[in-house]
């Protein structure tokens, strides 16, 4: 029997673990949390490209593999658009399957919204202006934190089928809650959901699909 050993380059390697390490540390590192009532969350979006156990999450790039990921119930992330340059003031949008992951899609210290985290918060707002009061940075700032631009931005969603919609105009963000009533386009029961649209001062409660890609604004432990 032939024994083939391959001697791969040390610094070969140490490029190999920066960039795994690279799409998910920068937003380590800029993660702070902002006190609103009785919650710290978190001042933007989920952008991490990693499990909490340093797992890579699937990047569903095209129409095709994003409905292949719904059909095998396989966790997957994407830009909207597959661009990059709109993650970096969005974040990464994630199907159910990677927001539900036993391994864990929040940093350490973090997690996912229930519904009824959510309801907190837009009744310490103000359920009437909730939305708008999100989206905008003053709640953010006036919480003392000194950062800039990290109000809730508009940045639409991923449907089932891999199209995207809704930049500028609304946003859909999940909870780690699933929905007791059936939903009819999911076959079965969708999750909680919230909507902030352009033109609503609301913050909405929506049963979204499972296979949407949504934004995740995560709350603390």
């Amino acid at each position: 029997m032939k024994v083939i050993i391959l001697i791969i380059p040390l610094q070969l390697l140490i490029i190999s673990c920066s960039n795994k390490l690279s799409n998910s540390q920068k937003f380590y590192e800029d993660l702070k949390g902002v006190q609103i009532g009785k919650q710290v969350w978190a001042n933007k979006n989920l952008d991490v490209a990693t499990f909490r156990n340093g797992d890579t999450i699937f990047q569903a790039r095209s129409k095709e593999e994003w409905v292949t990921t719904v059909q095998e119930h396989k966790p997957a992330w994407c830009y909207y658009l597959n661009d990059s340059s709109i993650g970096k003031t969005y974040g990464r949008m994630y199907n159910w399957y990677a927001v539900n992951d036993p391994r864990g899609l929040s940093p350490k210290g973090w997690h996912v919204p229930t519904n009824n985290e959510w309801i907190e918060i837009e009744s310490y707002l103000g359920v009437p202006e909730a939305g708008i009061r999100l989206k905008e940075d003053s709640i953010w700032i006036s919480h003392k934190i000194n950062t800039d631009s990290i109000g809730i931005r508009l940045g639409g969603y991923r449907g089932r089928e891999g199209g995207f919609t809704g930049l500028e105009e609304f946003i859909y963000l999940a909870s780690a809650t699933e929905s007791d009533s059936p939903d009819s386009r999911n076959e079965g029961h969708g999750i909680w959901g919230r909507g902030i649209h352009r033109d609503n001062k609301t913050l909405m409660r929506c049963v979204l699909d499972k296979e949407f890609g949504l934004y995740v604004r995560c709350v603390k432990d």
